[in-house]
């Protein structure tokens, strides 16, 4: 029993560690390019030997691999965690089994795994644009995240191109190790041969291709000023150690240190030019007092060195009069009603600041609230207050400028159960029944852009909070509505220091691959980064320390095939899984 039991573990445990590598180990993409072998070699055994209750094995397998790589989401909440691994990995038993299903129907060999790869990318294509309980985090095309030379093909399919591409490449290698060799004539094999040389390579010498190709196309000719602020509050002591005012202080010190750096920048550049590191931390010896509530981080406010070579031209901090976007990350504050941005503590303090450096738009995030009524309940996801009124709330990102113009966007990809109720005509019975414990947050049915605007500037930003930038087609919908800059802003604290938040960072470089814009990205403990269109970090920050990160970015008013026409392997799946899943319905079963 043990040595039949040797065989599928072996296999189960090595599919789960070739599929994990690429999401845990940077440039190891390219082993999902035949991770997925193993486990179809363990279904072929089964098949073979009818092996009783195999859904358990894949199942398994499946689990393994969510738990291996997205363990981290237990830090924030064990329950949460737990039900996303083993709902995650359900889903793709779904599809797995109906793979099988199909399988006993089609007299055709090849037929049942182009129906694997159809659905499986169909699932995702359904996960990330129209499911409710939506965890897209393993899509297969976010493999080669961490691997971005191989990527580039994206800015024509999308990440669901580097699912087909997965698909493709392990059935070739599957086939070329179940092909009966003996029976193929000479012509026959070269054949084989090569449509598995194409499948695993073409996609890769493209995308290389194009990763040399745009190796002098990201100088930008319009530019645009960037200091992403790092504040590194604690969120789990947010509300507890410090009050909104102390946070707004801490932030407002940052941007204080970090335009004064500017004007340091510009006197000195006739002299010897101090380095990023030592001008802010001069200035800050200067600025801020020994016993300062931001003393103790404050001398980590300066940015790791930036490689300069990977700049656009002219990315030397600019002098202070010029237009500059200071971005702070998600929910730093809480007390912004969007139908009176006005009586916002935090709005009128950095509107003040603001008025002091008018070259300057600032960026935030916060929890914002909306008030209706009493009266009959306006929505399923409205609580009710003590006096009759209703509260919806949301999850925004904020523009100022010194004049007192305020731009707010609402998160519209919410976080099942932390922020959004999912069907909340059911679940919010149980929600109420439970005390109230899942998230209600409501998002806006479109994107919206945020403006800059400085004198004759004006340059329309697509802000994507948090999770958003896990949706490529999210992120494309920003530059269709005409952004020309992508920025982030997000608080990766709630994980620890677990792959979770670097996962998350790479997936920004897949959206500035797909769009080919820069993206700005502001993270509350880290990591902050300028991102490329190559999706290279040109800069960043350190993980949990303060800081603040000066830099220049490009502005684009292109279109990739990708956001023009969308996603063109989605759509075409889920043509082929459809038909395929009909035409396995009405034919007689296989004996």
């Amino acid at each position: 029993m043990k040595r039949q039991l040797r065989t599928p573990l072996l296999l189960v445990v090595l599919f789960a560690v070739l599929m994990s590598l690429p999401f845990l180990v940077n440039g190891l993409g390219w082993t999902a390019l035949f991770g997925l072998v193993p486990l179809l070699c363990l279904e072929r055994i089964a098949s073979q030997t009818g092996m009783r209750r195999f859904w358990w094995w894949h199942y398994g397998a499946f689990v393994l691999w969510n738990a291996v790589t997205t363990f981290w989401v237990c830090n924030a909440t064990i329950g949460g965690g737990i039900f996303a691994c083993l709902a995650n990995a359900l889903q793709m038993s779904l599809v797995f089994g109906l793979y099988r299903w199909v399988k006993k129907r089609f007299h055709n060999a090849a037929l049942p795994y182009i129906f694997l790869a159809a659905a499986w990318i169909a699932w995702e294509k359904w996960y990330l644009v129209s499911a409710q309980i939506s965890w897209p985090w393993l899509v297969l095309g976010n493999a080669f995240a961490r691997t971005l030379p191989l990527a580039q093909f994206y800015e024509y399919t999308g990440t669901l191109g580097g699912s087909l591409w997965v698909w493709a490449s392990n059935l070739s290698i599957f086939a070329l190790l179940s092909a009966p060799w003996s029976r193929y004539k000479l012509k026959m094999k070269a054949a084989v041969l090569a449509g598995v040389v194409f499948a695993i390579f073409a996609p890769a010498v493209w995308s290389l291709c194009l990763w040399g190709a745009r190796a002098g196309a990201d100088e930008p000719g319009r530019t645009l000023s960037v200091i992403a602020f790092q504040p590194n509050i604690d969120p789990y002591n947010k509300f507890s150690a410090l009050t909104q005012q102390q946070q707004n202080a801490i932030l407002e010190d940052q941007m204080r240190t970090a335009l004064r750096h500017t004007e340091l920048q510009l006197s000195s550049c006739h002299t010897e030019a101090p380095s990023v590191a030592d001008s802010i931390s001069s200035a800050l010896d200067a600025a801020v007092p020994s016993d300062s509530a931001s003393s103790a981080a404050s001398a980590a406010s300066a940015a790791l060195p930036v490689d300069a070579s990977l700049l656009p031209a002219g990315n030397e901090v600019p002098p202070a009069s010029a237009p500059v976007l200071l971005l702070a990350p998600e929910t730093f504050t809480y007390d912004v009603v969007p139908e009176d941005v006005g009586a916002s503590v935090t709005y009128r303090r950095f509107v003040g600041f603001l008025k002091e450096h008018p070259e300057a738009n600032l960026l935030f995030g916060s929890s914002t609230r909306t008030y209706l009524p009493a009266g009959p309940r306006p929505s399923q996801t409205a609580r009710q207050m003590y006096d009759g009124r209703w509260m919806e709330t949301h999850n925004s990102a904020v523009l100022i400028d010194s004049t007192g113009r305020a731009d707010i966007y609402h998160k519209s990809k919410l976080v099942v159960g932390v922020e959004m109720m999912p069907y909340p005509g059911f679940f919010r019975h149980i929600d109420e029944w439970l005390g109230g414990v899942m998230g209600r947050d409501i998002g806006q049915g479109s994107v919206g852009l945020l403006h800059f605007r400085v004198g004759s500037t004006d340059v329309p930003i697509g802000c994507a909070i948090c999770y958003e930038s896990v949706y490529g087609e999210h992120c494309a919908e920003y530059v269709r509505a005409g952004a020309e800059l992508l920025t982030v802003i997000t608080n990766d604290a709630w994980w620890g220091d677990t792959p979770g938040y670097k996962q998350h960072l790479s997936y920004a470089s897949l959206r500035a691959i797909e769009t080919r814009r820069w993206i700005a990205r502001s993270a509350n403990t880290g990591i902050s980064a300028i991102i490329d269109p190559r999706g290279r970090i040109v800069a960043s920050t350190p993980w949990w320390e303060k800081a603040s990160l000066p830099g220049t970015v490009g502005l684009s008013t292109a279109r990739t095939f990708f956001v023009r026409v969308g996603d063109v392997p989605g759509r075409l799946s889920i043509l082929v899984f459809l038909l395929l899943l009909v035409a396995a319905a009405i034919v007689p079963r296989r004996r």
